[in-house]
């Protein structure tokens, strides 16, 4: 039994969303969780990026104290829920430190565990409390507590994206984006957007919905072409916290003002993460046009759970992602129908190589260090066939690769192109050979083997298919996806 001390997993109570939950991995999570509350300390590094290590012992027992004696219900309201000046101070904290506080309180939420609850609340006592005296400030800017729904979050960061002020107050280069940064260059203007953030006790799952929807949107269209894809590494946590208002939202012992409330502070620090990111530009198409090369669910969560570098953040992602589809049916939403799974298929190969993940997505600086995908071009020489080679590319074999023909290139120098990226498995590779060499073999194309080389045609994109030679290693590789390993770099925001 899960108490204020034990923690206790169970498939019987697998939360908001799971997949294909064993018993065996319960288990094995119980004890590695139990392992780290007594063996462990919440306190991250020299930064202090998660929290200050001072006292936090001492608050960790005075919860477990307090959970145990009160239980889960009580002990929030006396310490989040109540609107008094103790409670208000520490439902602040929880958004401090990259919201971690929230996420860890979340889990306890959603899979009913005290003991991580006491974690959570331990974690936030010892993080400083600059946010939420900016967070209260927004309340206040709106007129209290929602009483009916405002602008969606997804306006407002369109909004947001466009305003100039906002996008100048953050500087790369800043020690915090947010304190040193939006908070103090343009803490009134971020203020006015904030507040036009307001939830209805009568709309608060549909507003929940389209929150979800707007950040898995913003995370997933915030791209650089032609770099490779990468997520925002503080744009994700925003992602990662909204699966637990799912469980939030259903518990009857938080109070339906509690719930607007505590969503509503939610979707203000949505707002502002976004900003500190120097407001990165969306384009819905980066998601629209991405290939899908893992086709199910299923087989993206086995990426993400068999990923040998992930430190837990990758398969939250797409937990979050997939949960999103889930409660997210609205069709006057950004992210509908597969563009759900190309998102997940987005976070699978973003992390596929190194740097995993970008921090600051709107400025230029950071994305020097991602790697572009190179492209692959197949020689034709011919724009009658190499338009009847695309079309039986996609006929005969589902396979999407357009011919490129004058006046892109020169007459007579016509081919396809296609674009490899790390999502592109070894089996993809083997299955994308073999369809070209029968649609070459059918239409009688040339090979490189056969000694093709024209005058002023570069000899890299007379691509051999089905010799020997061109077999005895990968088709696609990170190196020649990326123009050499890159070596990752993580940088730590203290109060991003």
């Amino acid at each position: 039994m899960a108490t204020a001390t034990t923690i206790k997993l169970s498939t019987a109570d697998a939360g908001v969303f799971s997949r294909n939950a064993r018993e065996d991995s319960a288990k094995l999570a119980s004890e590695l969780l139990q392992k780290n509350e007594q063996e462990h300390h919440i306190f991250f590094n020299e930064s202090r990026f998660h929290s200050k290590e001072e006292h936090y012992g001492n608050f960790l027992v005075f919860f477990q104290q307090e959970l145990d004696i009160k239980g889960v219900a009580t002990t929030l309201e006396e310490h989040i829920f109540a609107e008094d000046e103790h409670a208000d101070d520490l439902r602040g904290r929880l958004f401090s430190g990259l919201i971690h506080p929230m996420i860890h309180l979340g889990f306890g939420i959603e899979f009913n565990q005290p003991a991580i609850i006491a974690e959570a609340l331990a974690q936030a006592a010892v993080h400083e409390a600059w946010i939420g005296p900016f967070l209260q400030s927004i309340e206040d800017a709106a007129g209290g507590v929602g009483t009916k729904p405002g602008k969606t979050l997804t306006q407002l960061i369109h909004e947001i994206g466009q305003d100039e002020e906002l996008l100048s107050s953050v500087h790369w280069g800043d020690d915090s984006y947010i304190r040193s940064g939006v908070l103090k260059r343009a803490p009134e203007r971020m203020r006015h957007y904030c507040k036009q953030y307001t939830v209805s006790p009568e709309t608060m799952a549909e507003q929940l919905s389209e929150m979800v929807n707007a950040l898995v949107y913003c995370a997933a269209a915030a791209q650089h072409p032609p770099n490779l894809v990468k997520y925002d590494f503080i744009t994700i946590h925003a992602v990662n916290c909204s699966i637990f208002f799912s469980s939030i939202l259903t518990r009857p012992w938080i109070s339906t003002r509690a719930k607007v409330r505590l969503l509503e502070w939610k979707g203000r620090m949505d707002l502002i993460l976004y900003t500190s990111r120097h407001s990165p530009r969306l384009d819905m198409n980066e998601i629209n046009s991405y290939p899908i090369s893992k086709k199910t669910w299923d087989e993206i969560f086995r990426a993400g759970n068999s990923h040998q570098n992930d430190d837990g953040h990758l398969v939250k992602l797409i937990r979050a992602i997939a949960h999103g589809q889930q409660i997210s049916k609205a069709e006057d939403l950004m992210m509908k129908g597969d563009a759900w799974l190309k998102a997940g298929n987005m976070a699978i190969d973003a992390t596929a190589s190194t740097p995993r993940w970008i921090f600051g997505s709107g400025f230029e600086e950071p994305w020097a260090g991602i790697g572009k995908p190179k492209d692959s071009e197949f020689y034709i020489g011919n724009t009658k066939a190499a338009k009847k080679a695309s079309d039986m590319l996609l006929q005969n074999f589902g396979t999407n690769i357009q011919s490129i023909n004058y006046p892109t290139v020169p007459v007579g120098q016509d081919r396809l192109r296609t674009t490899p990226t790390p999502g592109h498995s070894r089996a993809l590779g083997d299955e994308l050979t073999k369809a070209l060499g029968s649609v070459w073999d059918e239409l009688g194309l040339k090979r490189k083997s056969d000694g093709l080389f024209l005058q002023g045609v570069d000899p890299d994109i007379l691509v051999a298919f089905n010799c020997p030679q061109s077999l005895n290693k990968p088709l696609f590789g990170h190196d020649a996806i990326s123009g050499g390993k890159v070596e990752e770099t993580l940088r730590v925001e203290a109060a991003a």
